[in-house]
């Protein structure tokens, strides 16, 4: 969508932020792939975030994630809607026709999902992948780049170089069009038999394709005629390729971009779907969203509300054309904050999780992800700083904002954490807790310590350092004996299991058993062990321990005012 037009600064100069973004983009999916490898998870990276980030930024991180699918799902509608007005020469009013014609007819397919769903899905995918060929190995005749490459009567460095540092860091974001929504394979973790093994795999398929095939339509579409200073203008990038193939009109070649257009806002539409859904079940939205149609395990809440907000888009984009550049920029905010978040967790995980098994490894390791840190934040400062307004991060800022007083109020209340969470996520919490528990135990060894030790024969000191009791041998058997579980031991590929075969959510809890403390819950509800948080007040308190057998008469520690058995 409109990616040519970054082609105002030279190809030279897009040329370096498209190496820039496609080398982050690259670096991002390696993370992703190890991230996905060990933790499946079907929500996106709001399930991975809660993990590393805590509670609350893996909220936000699910808010900016949906939002932007939602975004760029009304982004294709809108372009096919004057696509098919351009191909007819019909009437402009008519693409409010065409847009609802696009949201319901996908709609259908996603309500009734299944194998047919994966068929279509399929279908489109191929047909858009030979168009694509068709335009790289048919265009290659006319291409001339010496000619048509060049900025025209400019010498030197200008005939590659327009601009100055300003307007590239204008057109950086740009070069994401090419990758648009690569990061939103692990959504589909509930429906591959897999998925620790495949999806890495689809990932690295699905980037590695897309980035030959972005670099040879770059080359080739600035090697045609009339130019690169015409061809940077153009709406629609590849219409000229196939106008000259076929020598047809321009408005009869642009129908060679219709099935990738509904290809894109199909996709898009599957991603929010799927993101809407985690949300309802982990309580992150109203439950309604967790519904799943009867029959089809299709999430019909979701796709209605998301795909009702996109139509809403698109006709604020039809009555206010000057809004398209700034919905975009939002989008691109929303997905720059699931970057970082998918990057800071990858860097987490590598850190404080080492022992969880992973089938695929990152190449790059944490060097590689701190280096798309950098690329992704130079494409947040261009939203922020280089463009002809400001609007996008006002909502932005709104957004959160929002979205923050909404947690404070109403999902704090209600969170809990899907079935999903708890089979995928639970060793990951089980490990973080344990760690906290320990280094808490360490500090108050080491603060007793240094009391008796520098109040040592007083009195004072005697009373002050009061003697163990059984009270206090029982909670540190609870963290040496019990959590003693090594990590190596305890994490494994699949949940633990019990002596009769059962997970610890299948059976009556005996005598050991994870308890999970959250402060803001108000009703019973199961939930697994979740992170601890900082030193400061952590947004949902998780205390992993096993119960020890009851002595000297002390009772042993049952469920009261918010603790909740796993």
């Amino acid at each position: 969508f409109a990616w040519n037009a970054g082609l105002s600064i030279g190809f030279g100069g897009f040329l370096i932020s498209l190496f820039l973004i496609a080398s982050a983009y690259y670096t991002l999916i390696l993370c992703i792939a190890e991230l996905s490898s060990a933790l499946p998870f079907a929500g996106g990276a709001y399930g991975i975030a809660r993990v590393t980030l805590g509670i609350f930024p893996g909220y936000l991180v699910a808010v900016c994630d949906s939002y932007k699918s939602i975004i760029y799902c009304s982004t294709s509608a809108f372009a096919l809607g004057s696509t098919l007005t351009f191909v007819t020469e019909g009437e402009v009013i008519n693409e409010f026709s065409y847009w609802f014609a696009f949201y319901i007819f996908c709609l259908i397919i996603h309500l009734y999902g299944g194998k047919n769903f994966w068929r279509f899905n399929s279908m489109l995918a191929v047909l858009s992948v030979l168009i694509l060929f068709m335009y790289i190995f048919g265009s290659i005749k006319f291409a001339d780049f010496n000619e048509n490459a060049p900025y025209p009567n400019e010498e030197g460095l200008a005939k590659w170089f327009q601009g100055g540092m300003y307007q590239f860091m204008a057109v950086l974001p740009l070069g994401t069009r090419f990758f648009q929504g690569i990061q939103s394979i692990n959504l589909a973790c509930g429906q591959i038999k897999n998925p620790k093994t495949e999806v890495p795999k689809g990932y690295l398929g699905a980037m590695t394709f897309t980035l030959f095939t972005s670099f040879a339509v770059l080359f080739l579409a600035a090697s045609l005629s009339p130019g690169i200073v015409d061809f940077a203008r153009r709406g629609r990038p590849l219409t000229n390729g196939f106008k000259m193939m076929f020598a047809l009109p321009r408005f009869r070649a642009t129908i060679f971009n219709i099935p990738a257009t509904i290809m894109a806002g199909f996709g898009f539409m599957y991603f929010y779907g799927q993101q809407l859904l985690a949300m309802g079940k982990s309580g992150l939205l109203n439950p309604v969203f967790g519904k799943e149609l009867p029959g089809h395990n299709t999430p019909y809440v979701s796709l209605l509300v998301g795909s009702a907000l996109g139509y809403m888009l698109c006709v604020i984009k039809w009555y206010y054309p000057d809004t398209d550049d700034q919905i975009y920029a939002l989008s691109l905010l929303g997905a720059v904050t699931t970057y970082f978040s998918i990057l800071c967790s990858f860097i987490v995980f590598r850190l404080y999780f080492p022992t969880i098994k992973r089938e695929f490894v990152s190449p790059v390791g944490i060097g590689g992800a701190v280096y798309a840190i950098l690329v992704f934040l130079l494409c947040f400062i261009s939203v922020c700083g280089f463009q002809k307004d400001q609007v996008a991060i006002t909502v932005y800022g709104v957004i959160i904002g929002a979205a923050s007083i909404y947690y404070y109020f109403v999902v704090q209340k209600r969170q809990v954490f899907s079935e999903e969470e708890k089979t995928v996520m639970f060793k990951a919490y089980l490990m973080q807790n344990n760690a906290a528990k320990a280094k808490r135990l360490r500090k108050g060894v080491s603060k007793a310590v240094m009391v008796a030790g520098g109040q040592g024969g007083t009195a004072g000191a005697r009373a002050d350092s009061k003697t163990p009791t059984s009270k206090d041998r029982t909670e540190d058997r609870e963290v040496s004996g019990r959590v003693a579980l090594k990590a190596s031991d305890t994490v494994t590929a699949d949940p633990p299991l019990s002596r009769n075969g059962l997970r610890e959510d299948e059976q009556t809890p005996t005598s050991t058993s994870a308890t999970v403390r959250l402060p803001y819950q108000q009703r019973e509800t199961e939930a697994p062990a979740g992170p601890t948080g900082s030193t400061e007040l952590p947004p949902m308190t998780t205390i992993v321990s096993a119960r020890a057998e009851e002595e000297d008469g002390e009772d042993k520690i049952t469920p009261r005012d918010g603790l909740q058995e796993v």
